[in-house]
Protein backbone atom coordinates (compact mmCIF):
# COMPACT_ATOMS: atom_id res chain seq x y z
CA UNK A 1 0.00 0.00 0.00
CA UNK A 2 3.12 2.22 0.96
CA UNK A 3 4.62 1.34 -2.59
CA UNK A 4 1.32 2.31 -4.51
CA UNK A 5 1.25 5.63 -2.51
CA UNK A 6 4.80 6.38 -3.49
CA UNK A 7 4.06 6.04 -6.82
CA UNK A 8 1.11 8.24 -7.13
CA UNK A 9 3.17 10.39 -5.27
CA UNK A 10 5.75 10.54 -7.75
CA UNK A 11 3.28 10.26 -10.77
CA UNK A 12 1.62 13.39 -9.40
CA UNK A 13 5.18 15.37 -9.05
CA UNK A 14 5.52 14.17 -12.46
CA UNK A 15 2.47 15.82 -13.57
CA UNK A 16 2.80 19.11 -11.78
CA UNK A 17 6.51 19.84 -13.59
CA UNK A 18 5.20 19.46 -16.77
CA UNK A 19 2.35 21.25 -16.62
CA UNK A 20 4.22 23.69 -15.26
CA UNK A 21 6.56 23.32 -17.87
CA UNK A 22 4.01 23.95 -20.24
CA UNK A 23 2.54 27.23 -18.56
CA UNK A 24 6.53 28.57 -18.58
CA UNK A 25 6.87 28.02 -22.43
CA UNK A 26 2.90 29.67 -23.08
CA UNK A 27 4.64 32.63 -20.75
CA UNK A 28 7.54 32.97 -23.06
CA UNK A 29 5.75 32.92 -25.87
CA UNK A 30 3.25 35.58 -24.59
CA UNK A 31 6.52 37.50 -23.51
CA UNK A 32 5.08 37.40 -19.62
CA UNK A 33 8.39 37.77 -17.96
CA UNK A 34 6.91 37.81 -14.33
CA UNK A 35 5.02 34.75 -15.03
CA UNK A 36 7.64 32.47 -17.04
CA UNK A 37 10.16 33.62 -13.43
CA UNK A 38 7.64 33.12 -11.28
CA UNK A 39 7.30 29.39 -12.57
CA UNK A 40 11.57 28.88 -12.71
CA UNK A 41 11.92 29.88 -8.99
CA UNK A 42 8.76 27.63 -8.13
CA UNK A 43 11.03 24.74 -10.16
CA UNK A 44 14.21 25.34 -8.68
CA UNK A 45 12.80 25.23 -5.49
CA UNK A 46 13.37 28.61 -4.46
CA UNK A 47 10.41 29.86 -2.07
CA UNK A 48 8.15 32.68 -3.35
CA UNK A 49 6.22 33.39 0.07
CA UNK A 50 8.49 34.99 1.99
CA UNK A 51 7.39 34.24 6.18
CA UNK A 52 7.39 36.87 8.70
CA UNK A 53 10.66 37.65 10.55
CA UNK A 54 10.61 37.18 14.41
CA UNK A 55 9.17 40.23 16.47
CA UNK A 56 10.03 40.84 19.57
CA UNK A 57 6.75 41.37 21.53
CA UNK A 58 6.46 44.36 24.28
CA UNK A 59 7.73 41.99 27.01
CA UNK A 60 10.83 40.85 25.17
CA UNK A 61 9.31 37.43 24.13
CA UNK A 62 9.10 36.33 20.13
CA UNK A 63 5.59 36.14 19.05
CA UNK A 64 5.06 32.29 18.55
CA UNK A 65 2.36 32.50 16.91
CA UNK A 66 0.93 33.99 13.36
CA UNK A 67 -2.18 35.81 15.46
CA UNK A 68 0.25 37.08 18.02
CA UNK A 69 2.56 38.42 15.27
CA UNK A 70 -0.80 40.30 14.03
CA UNK A 71 -1.25 41.38 17.44
CA UNK A 72 2.00 42.68 18.22
CA UNK A 73 1.77 44.56 14.71
CA UNK A 74 -1.54 46.09 15.53
CA UNK A 75 -0.85 47.45 18.80
CA UNK A 76 2.20 49.18 17.49
CA UNK A 77 0.35 50.83 14.61
CA UNK A 78 -2.38 51.45 17.24
CA UNK A 79 0.29 54.05 19.16
CA UNK A 80 2.21 55.15 16.30
CA UNK A 81 -0.77 56.51 14.38
CA UNK A 82 -3.18 57.77 17.20
CA UNK A 83 -1.04 60.33 18.61
CA UNK A 84 -3.15 62.80 20.95
CA UNK A 85 -0.87 66.27 19.85
CA UNK A 86 -3.14 68.78 22.14
CA UNK A 87 -2.91 71.28 19.46
CA UNK A 88 -4.71 74.78 20.46
CA UNK A 89 -5.82 75.97 17.01
CA UNK A 90 -6.36 79.48 18.02
CA UNK A 91 -2.16 79.12 18.25
CA UNK A 92 -1.86 78.75 14.87
CA UNK A 93 -0.63 81.92 13.09
CA UNK A 94 -1.71 82.72 9.56
CA UNK A 95 1.29 82.39 6.95
CA UNK A 96 2.96 85.53 6.52
CA UNK A 97 2.82 85.24 2.25
CA UNK A 98 -0.28 83.81 0.48
CA UNK A 99 0.59 81.60 -2.36
CA UNK A 100 0.08 82.65 -6.24
CA UNK A 101 -2.20 79.75 -7.00
CA UNK A 102 -4.76 80.10 -9.36
CA UNK A 103 -8.13 78.84 -8.97
CA UNK A 104 -9.09 79.64 -13.13
CA UNK A 105 -9.84 76.86 -14.79
CA UNK A 106 -7.69 74.89 -16.98
CA UNK A 107 -6.50 75.89 -20.47
CA UNK A 108 -6.58 73.69 -23.77
CA UNK A 109 -2.43 74.41 -23.66
CA UNK A 110 -1.86 73.31 -19.78
CA UNK A 111 -3.89 70.45 -20.17
CA UNK A 112 -1.88 69.74 -23.51
CA UNK A 113 1.58 70.41 -21.54
CA UNK A 114 0.98 68.53 -18.77
CA UNK A 115 -0.26 65.23 -21.48
CA UNK A 116 2.85 65.65 -22.95
CA UNK A 117 5.50 65.67 -20.10
CA UNK A 118 3.69 62.25 -19.03
CA UNK A 119 6.43 59.30 -18.94
CA UNK A 120 5.24 56.64 -21.91
CA UNK A 121 6.16 52.95 -21.72
CA UNK A 122 4.12 53.03 -17.88
CA UNK A 123 1.67 50.33 -16.99
CA UNK A 124 -1.78 51.81 -17.00
CA UNK A 125 -3.60 52.17 -14.03
CA UNK A 126 -6.80 50.93 -12.20
CA UNK A 127 -8.50 51.25 -15.31
CA UNK A 128 -6.23 48.94 -17.15
CA UNK A 129 -6.70 50.73 -20.62
CA UNK A 130 -6.01 54.44 -20.55
CA UNK A 131 -2.14 54.77 -21.00
CA UNK A 132 -0.44 58.02 -20.87
CA UNK A 133 0.36 56.95 -24.63
CA UNK A 134 -3.41 56.94 -25.39
CA UNK A 135 -3.40 60.65 -24.16
CA UNK A 136 -0.75 61.93 -25.65
CA UNK A 137 -1.53 60.56 -29.29
CA UNK A 138 -5.88 60.38 -28.75
CA UNK A 139 -5.49 63.69 -30.21
CA UNK A 140 -6.97 67.33 -29.92
CA UNK A 141 -10.52 65.59 -29.10
CA UNK A 142 -8.75 63.61 -26.07
CA UNK A 143 -7.14 67.06 -24.50
CA UNK A 144 -10.87 68.64 -25.07
CA UNK A 145 -12.54 65.83 -22.72
CA UNK A 146 -9.75 65.96 -19.76
CA UNK A 147 -10.09 70.07 -19.84
CA UNK A 148 -13.67 69.68 -19.53
CA UNK A 149 -12.91 66.83 -16.50
CA UNK A 150 -10.49 68.43 -15.38
CA UNK A 151 -12.41 71.73 -14.72
CA UNK A 152 -15.50 69.87 -13.61
CA UNK A 153 -13.66 69.23 -10.08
Amino acid sequence: MAELAEASFVNDKINKINQMCVEADAASKRNDTRKLFNIVKKLNGENTKTSPSAVNKRNGEIASSFSELLDEWAEYFKELLNIDFNIDIDDISAAEVDLNITTTNFTFEEVSVAVERMKTGKSPGKDHNITSEVLRYGGEEIIRNLQTIYNMV
